[in-house]
């Protein structure tokens, strides 16, 4: 029973260190790449307010992922 308690403990630990390591090196948490997304489509919802434009999509400045 202890052995497979402590089985249990190292298959888990290595389980959070593999999708620590996954998330560390995914897209989906790149924060720098989605913030400076986020700030160059608030940029662009400013000027176009600036202009007097009316409303519409920033479709055009969605970054596709690779």
């Amino acid at each position: 029973m202890l052995l497979s308690v402590g089985w249990s403990v190292y298959s888990l630990l290595r389980m959070r260190a593999k999708v620590w390591q996954l998330r560390s090196n995914s897209e989906l948490f790149d924060v720098a790449r989605y913030t400076a997304n986020l700030e160059r489509v608030y940029r662009r919802m400013w000027d176009r307010h600036e202009k007097g434009e009316t409303l519409d999509h920033l479709t055009d400045l969605a970054e596709p992922y690779s």
